[in-house]
């Protein structure tokens, strides 16, 4: 008995920027820039600031781009009903 087995499909697409979504980024961006600047910088340390400056551009790139279209699965049969005999 032999099994073929196929790697398993990954259902999480990354997500990429549009060049036509630039300025929804931008302002998506500067709205969400006060939470930057609140933090201080001087006794911060450097993790702490790569996270707050990574859940800035997350949030500004999930604000931004468009959601995922989300289609129908096609079978591979069709639903037009019972076969008529020829």
């Amino acid at each position: 008995m032999r099994l073929k087995l196929k790697t398993a499909r990954s259902s999480k697409k990354i997500r990429r920027i549009e060049v036509a979504d630039n300025e929804k980024f931008t302002t998506a961006t500067e709205r969400s820039w006060t939470d930057w600047t609140v933090v201080n910088h001087t006794e911060a340390t450097p993790d702490t600031l790569w996270n707050k400056a990574k859940q800035l551009i997350q949030n500004a790139v999930t604000e931004s781009s468009p959601g995922s279209e989300k289609r129908k699965r096609q079978h591979w049969m069709t639903d037009t009903g019972p076969l008529k005999p020829g």
